[in-house]
């Protein structure tokens, strides 16, 4: 199961968590939770106003765009490698440099 459909089939954390926990890999069930967390980033109305993009690790093709303020990102590890799964892009505040 995708996780654009776990996510539109879970009307709440508990029916996420049951679809999830049925998945048969851990990266299975990491990607459908990173991807529940940068919809909520995309969609939430606290968050709306100020992100400009927010990108899953697997959407950058060609790595990090270079020189553009990140509000956040989720960092995790991964053996010695820390990795960077969610990317967001803060929308330039009026009267701001």
């Amino acid at each position: 199961m995708l996780t654009s459909e776990i996510i539109h089939q879970s009307q709440t954390w508990e029916q996420f968590c049951s679809l999830v926990t049925a998945l048969p890999t851990t990266k299975a069930k990491g990607d459908a939770f990173e991807g529940l967390c940068a919809a909520f980033l995309r969609t939430d109305s606290r968050y709306v106003a100020d992100l400009k993009t927010v990108w899953l690790r697997h959407d950058l093709r060609f790595g990090v765009p270079a020189l553009w303020s990140c509000v956040g990102a989720y960092i995790g590890r991964k053996g010695g490698r820390i990795l960077i799964e969610i990317l967001a892009v803060t929308v330039p505040q009026v009267g701001t440099h």
